[in-house]
């Protein structure tokens, strides 16, 4: 029994190992089954397992592509706005107002700008909104774009990178300057709005060197045997002593404009402290008939030059050669300064220019310089490439084609000329800010 215990014992040894061994086998060609079909198989022998570990390269990992991501647009660019604008005009209408609220609200002031457009922007009350300014030639109002159902209206336009513009809304025939632009520019007529574009170069700041006095502004009265009428000019005379030639003179038409509007005797104070220009005398000239004093008239000619320019050279010793006399003269006067130069040179010997109206008259002062021989006049002339239509003609009141007609003619005649274009429009602005340019060429030869 103890024998057959012991085979029995045996026996179930045996079998457990032979049991364990097959269950093991099983378990292993199953793996094996499962490996193949996975594209994989086990080594079948002890020699073909490798004694060390080999250095298995690393697997070839092909990236994987970023995501493409729209960027999302300022929305205070012209960019931003055109995508609200269609947006919004394509979205339910019950929610367009407050969404034009709530945009507008965290909006900078406008116009918003970028290399070559500008964007108008108007909110508030009305039924037709338009603008009109220097991007039109102040004649045909071009019209706002109303966003359906809001009070929400907006302009854009191509303009030159470097360019300024004046101009004003005009809401319901009303016309205003821009509610939500804090710039602005003088006119006779009161102020404008201005449209400043990033490329556009200020004008050079004048520092004082040291300390200056300021000049003085005296009113004269003379009683013109000319015109037949007491008029009124304003002589300013630098702190500083005359040289033993005299000063020279400048004398300006429209003169109460270029005290009252843009303070031409401060810039000269500041061009002279900062030694830009040398002491100065300057004749403010104010029109009494405007239309009728500055329609090239010869009776006017001999008003400024034998009258003015006498009583100045009398009284502030300035301009007592035709070399140290500039006449100053803005659109139709800037066309009066050329043809007073043209018919009296042994008075006037330099003009500044700007916008000339050059086609008053049948063109005379473009037939002028073709019919006669030069005259010892130089010449200095501004104006805006957007000056294509003033008063809504675009064949007299093309100003910049006039000028650059005129400067080739006088070009071709040998005269001394400068043509100063730049991307404005009929504008005081244009005109104070070149002036001291003009300046500094005429009077430091």
């Amino acid at each position: 029994m103890i024998r057959d215990n012991r085979r029995q014992t045996s026996d179930f040894r045996s079998w457990s190992r032979i049991g364990s061994f097959g269950l093991i086998s099983a378990v292993c060609g199953l793996l094996s089954v499962v490996l193949i079909g996975c594209g994989s198989s086990l080594p079948t022998a002890v020699e073909d397992l490798p004694l060390f570990p080999t250095e298995t390269p690393l697997p070839t990992l092909t990236p994987t592509p970023e995501p493409e991501v729209t960027p999302t647009l300022e929305p205070y660019t012209i960019e931003g706005l055109k995508r609200f604008f269609a947006d919004t005009a394509a979205g339910r209408l019950a929610g367009r107002q407050d969404l034009v609220n709530r945009y507008v609200g965290q909006m900078p002031e406008t116009p918003l700008t970028s290399f070559d457009e500008a964007a108008i922007v108007y909110q508030g009350p009305g039924r037709k909104v338009e603008v009109i300014g220097d991007m039109n030639n102040w004649s045909e109002p071009t019209p706002l774009e109303q966003l359906p159902d809001t009070d929400f209206w907006v302009l854009i336009l191509t303009v030159e990178p470097a360019a300024r513009l004046d101009y004003k809304l005009i809401v319901d025939g009303q016309e205003q300057l821009d509610p939500r632009n804090p710039l602005t520019e003088v006119s006779p007529l009161g102020l404008r709005s201005k449209l400043v574009m990033p490329g556009f170069q200020p004008p050079p700041a004048f520092e004082p060197v040291g300390d200056a006095a300021a000049g003085q502004l005296d009113q004269e009265i003379i009683e013109s045997t000319a015109l037949n009428q007491t008029r009124t000019i304003f002589i300013y005379t630098p702190s500083a002593p005359a040289p033993p030639g005299g000063y020279p003179a400048v004398y300006f038409l429209d003169g109460t404009d270029h005290i009252n509007l843009i303070d031409t005797p401060n810039l000269l104070d500041r061009m002279i402290a900062a030694e830009a220009i040398p002491p100065v005398v300057a004749v403010f000239v104010p029109p009494i008939d405007r239309l009728s004093e500055y329609s090239l008239n010869d009776d006017y000619v001999n008003f400024l030059a034998d009258e003015v320019v006498s009583f100045v050279q009398r009284s502030a010793q300035a301009g007592l050669t035709a070399a140290d006399t500039t006449l100053v003269g803005q659109g139709s006067g800037g066309a009066t300064a050329v043809y007073s130069a043209a018919s009296r040179p042994e008075t006037f010997g330099q003009v500044i220019s700007q916008s000339g109206y050059f086609t008053l008259r049948d063109d005379i002062i473009l037939r002028q310089f073709s019919l006669r021989d030069p005259i010892p006049v130089s010449f200095y002339l501004t104006v805006g490439t957007y000056e294509t239509a003033i008063d809504g003609d675009s064949v007299g009141g093309n100003l910049i084609a006039v000028n650059q007609e005129l400067a080739a003619r006088l070009t071709q005649q040998g005269y001394r000329v400068i043509l100063d274009e730049q991307p404005e429009g009929h504008s005081w602005g244009l005109w104070r800010d070149r002036l001291p340019t003009a300046l500094q060429i005429f009077l430091n030869p």
